[in-house]
């Protein structure tokens, strides 16, 4: 079962792992491809590690640009979870 961690847990990831950020509840990170296969691949195999972790991803991809977002709808905020998913 996730638990929902404190702010300071999750400054303190975002401090000791480069690109990630937080911003409005959610754990997120920004990726410039190659090509837009790239991102698609990368959406799909984070897709399939996140459904065994049952986590709540947020994907955006225009073209070579991306982001993902980490929140946990049912816990309401950034859990364990989603931390060991980043």
């Amino acid at each position: 079962m996730p638990t929902k961690v404190t702010d300071d847990e999750i400054m303190q990831f975002c401090r000791t792992t480069p690109g990630w950020g937080y911003e409005d509840g959610e754990l997120v990170r920004y990726f410039r491809f190659k090509t837009f296969a790239e991102g698609v691949a990368l959406i799909t195999a984070t897709a399939i590690l996140m459904q065994k972790l049952n986590c709540d991803p947020r994907f955006q991809l225009q073209g070579t640009q991306g982001s993902i977002a980490l929140r946990n709808t049912n816990e309401d905020g950034v859990t364990d979870d989603d931390i060991e998913l980043a």
